[in-house]
């Protein structure tokens, strides 16, 4: 295709700038050749449509690869790196087949699951339910509900709402609060010991009573 055009270029170079009555002869044979090497000039190529191909590269342009598994990922580059541009017209059904492969390798992709790392480690300080009873009615209903709303099963483009749910978590864990213990029993076993009781009683045994007066500790943090 250059020869050709290199050709017709310097044959056009090479004539006068004008033809006389006097070598019209010449010309006419000038024009002649002129058709002959116009003619003789490749046809310009008519290349296949690409435009399945780039609208699919566009859906790939901003994709994370660090959320897709590495099978799934290395498929999808596969595609795109097997491209072949620049084909004729007569090979769009090869432009197609390409554009195909990358869609059906976008198509493909498998996300990865979201980290639970931390939120498993928030999971293991929920006390177990036997212990329920301890905590008031409204600080375990916030520890229900937001146990009730995790899901295990997220995908890493999720990861905020994975974090989300171990903050909330280990608030709900720290916003516990443990009931009073019940000490009915205790004030009726102390409304026993008479206020004389030094009296009544041997030096000895009444030393172990108020060894177990002081032992006692009222209003704990934990219900036993």
């Amino acid at each position: 295709e250059k020869e050709a055009v290199a050709s017709l270029k310097e044959y056009v170079d090479s004539l006068p700038e004008a033809y006389t009555s006097e070598n019209i002869e010449e010309g006419r044979m000038a024009v002649a050749k002129l058709k002959d090497l116009i003619t003789n000039l490749p046809k310009a190529v008519e290349y296949a449509d690409y435009s399945k191909v780039t609208l699919y590269l566009n859906n790939c342009a901003d994709l994370n690869e660090s959320y897709y598994t590495t099978a799934s990922w290395a498929r999808l580059q596969a595609a795109i790196n097997a491209i072949v541009y620049n084909l004729p017209k007569t090979e769009q059904e090869k432009v197609d087949k390409m554009a195909e492969d990358v869609w059906n390798a976008y198509g493909n992709l498998e996300m990865v699951k979201a980290n639970y790392t931390e939120l498993k480690k928030v999971y293991e300080n929920v006390p177990n339910e036997s212990f329920y009873p301890n905590y008031t009615d409204d600080s375990i209903e916030v520890l229900k509900k937001e146990l009730a709303g995790l899901d295990w099963n997220l995908l890493i483009k999720d990861q905020d709402r994975v974090d989300k749910m171990a903050e909330r978590l280990q608030s709900a864990i720290d916003g516990l609060i443990l009931k009073g213990a019940d000490y009915t029993s205790v004030y009726e076993q102390k409304a026993r010991i008479p206020e004389n009781g030094s009296e009544c009683y041997t030096e000895e045994t009444w030393k172990d009573v108020q060894t177990a007066l002081a032992i006692v500790t009222y209003n704990p943090r934990y219900a036993s």
